[in-house]
């Protein structure tokens, strides 16, 4: 189950930010899928996302603590 494929199957569409919330409250969690790829260069790619969006997730946190700081 991904975003792209509930949005064609509900009445009135939606936007990925809407189906992507309803999603994560049933725990659903993307995962990257690729193919085509040697399985060491899939775990690799793997390992470097998860990396990348904890990195991402540690700045945009420390951002807010200093705006909030600035309050």
């Amino acid at each position: 189950m991904s975003v792209r494929s509930v949005i064609p199957k509900l009445r009135n569409g939606g936007s990925h930010r809407a189906v992507g919330a309803l999603l994560r409250k049933r725990n659903y969690r993307p995962k990257l899928e690729p193919k085509g790829l040697p399985e060491r260069v899939q775990a690799s790619l793997g390992s470097a996302v998860t990396d990348l969006w904890k990195a991402a997730q540690a700045d945009a946190a420390a951002e807010l603590v200093a705006e909030r700081e600035r309050l």
